[in-house]
C-alpha cells in the first residue's frame, strides 16, 4: 500500500517477467559501454529513499576565465514519513557572472540565493496538486562607478506538471538568472531532427550521448560510479563541454555523494560536491518551510 499525503492508496501489481536493463551498449565491434552496474544503482537509490530524514550538503563553485568567481554552498533538508513531506533546497551565494547570468552588468561577480520548497500533491487526485515555490534573492552593486550594495528578490510558484513542461527553463533562467533568448536558441533546439523542441534534459544515457559509464566495487567501503556525458551533443550546442560525475554510496546500499563538473567553452567552469546524511530536519527548517508555503500558497503560477 502507498501512503501519500495523509492517505493511503491500496493497489496490487504483477510482472510476468523482467529481462532487465541491457549489459552493455554498443558502439562498433571493439567499443561497448557496460551498463550491468545500474542495477546496483537502482538498489542503491532505492534503499536511500527508505529514509524518512536526509540532509544535504555541498558546494557549487564557478570559475570564469580561469579565476574562481566563488563557492556557492547547497543545503537541503527533506522528510517524508507517509504522513507529510517537507523539502527545502537551498543554494547560497550563487555567482553571477557577467555574460553568463549577470543582469546588473558588473564586472565583479554579484551573488544569488536560492531556496526552493516542494509541496507534493495528492497522487491521483486533481484536486489536491503539488506545487514547487522558488526564493531568490540577488545582493549586487549599482554600476561600474557605483558601488553601493543593493538587493533584489524574486519569488516564484509552479504546479507539479509546469515544473516538468518547463524544467529546463526554470533552473537556467529563473533559478541560475540566464537570459531566456540565450536559453531558447542554445538549450531548446530541435537535438534529435523531428521537428519538435528538445528540453536539454531529455535525452538519457542510451541516446549515445554518455561517453563512459564506468562501475567501481570497493567492498566493504561501499560503491562507485563514474560518468561522462557528452553535453554538447545532448544539448544541441557546441558551447558546452563533458559533464564528468561520481556517485559514491556506502556498504549498507545508501547513496553518500554525489561529485560534477563541466565547463562552457573554457571560459566557466563548475564543480559540483554533495554529500547525503539522514540526520533529522531541523526544526528551524520547518518553520522556514511552513512561513514561506503559508505566505506564497495564493501566488499566481509561473507555469
Amino acid at each position: 500500500n502507498l501512503y501519500t499525503g495523509g492517505k493511503e492508496i491500496s493497489f496490487f501489481a504483477s510482472m510476468d517477467s523482467y529481462n532487465g536493463i541491457p549489459d552493455y551498449l554498443t558502439y562498433n565491434s571493439t567499443n561497448y559501454m557496460d551498463l550491468s552496474s545500474i542495477d546496483t544503482l537502482v538498489n542503491d537509490v532505492l534503499t536511500t529513499a527508505e529514509q524518512e530524514d536526509f540532509h544535504i550538503t555541498g558546494s557549487i563553485t564557478l570559475k570564469a576565465l580561469g579565476i574562481t568567481a566563488a563557492d556557492a554552498e547547497v543545503a537541503a533538508d527533506i522528510h517524508v514519513d507517509g504522513v507529510q513531506t517537507y523539502a527545502r533546497v537551498s543554494i547560497i551565494g550563487l555567482p553571477l557572472i557577467i555574460g553568463v547570468n549577470n543582469p546588473y552588468g558588473n564586472l565583479l561577480p554579484d551573488s544569488r540565493n536560492i531556496t526552493v520548497y516542494y509541496v507534493p500533491g495528492v497522487w491521483g487526485d486533481s484536486s489536491q496538486p503539488g506545487y514547487v515555490y522558488a526564493s531568490i534573492y540577488d545582493t549586487y552593486k549599482g554600476g561600474l562607478f557605483n558601488l553601493s550594495t543593493k538587493h533584489a528578490s524574486y519569488n516564484y510558484r509552479y504546479s507539479e506538471s509546469g515544473l516538468a513542461d518547463n524544467l529546463g527553463k526554470i533552473l537556467l533562467c529563473d533559478w541560475v538568472g540566464m537570459g531566456e533568448d540565450y536559453y531558447d536558441s542554445n538549450f531548446n533546439a530541435d537535438n534529435d531532427g523531428d521537428g519538435t523542441k528538445d528540453p536539454f534534459w531529455i535525452e538519457s544515457l542510451f541516446s549515445g550521448k554518455a561517453d563512459a559509464f564506468t562501475f567501481t566495487d570497493h567492498g566493504n567501503s561501499g560503491h562507485q560510479w563514474d560518468i561522462k556525458i557528452d553535453l554538447a551533443s545532448l544539448a544541441g550546442t557546441s558551447i558546452l563541454e563533458d559533464l564528468d560525475a561520481t556517485i559514491t554510496a556506502n556498504a549498507n546500499g545508501t547513496l553518500t555523494g554525489i561529485k560534477a563538473s563541466t565547463a562552457i567553452i573554457s571560459l566557466v567552469s563548475a564543480k559540483v560536491d554533495i554529500t547525503q546524511s539522514n540526520t533529522p530536519i531541523s526544526s528551524s527548517a520547518k518553520a522556514d518551510y511552513e512561513s514561506y508555503v503559508n505566505s506564497h500558497s495564493s501566488q499566481s503560477l509561473r507555469y
